[in-house]
């Protein structure tokens, strides 16, 4: 296998274990679309038309003014409240169709057991 390919493997597992992740709630749906979404295109060996990536692409593209991870350190208290309510929305409307992409990808790029 040459290093270009084993990148890629490497890649592929990286994002069946987000999906798993976002599968079993341990990492949000926005912060799991953002994990997933820098890995697309040619870090796996695909395009970005794949349907599976787009949807964590999108939910990323519309989420992406709100505070998830480290940034939230920079924000005020009542502005981060705010923000952690549409958060909530956010992830309650993307949950099933990240959660059907995610399944698609663990079932895709997860390492036979």
């Amino acid at each position: 296998m040459s290093l270009p390919e084993i990148i890629v493997a490497a890649n592929r597992q990286k994002v069946a274990q987000i999906a798993e992740e976002v599968l079993d709630g341990r990492v949000g749906i926005i912060a799991g679309a953002r994990r997933i979404s820098t890995l697309c295109g040619g870090h796996v060996g695909l395009d970005e038309f794949d349907p599976d990536f787009r949807t964590f692409i999108a939910i990323d593209s519309e989420t992406d003014d709100l505070p998830i991870g480290q940034t939230r350190q920079h924000w005020s208290q009542d502005p981060l409240a705010k923000k952690d309510e549409e958060i909530g929305r956010c992830e309650a409307h993307y949950r099933e169709l990240a959660r059907e992409a995610a399944s698609h990808l663990v079932t895709r790029f997860a390492p036979e057991r």
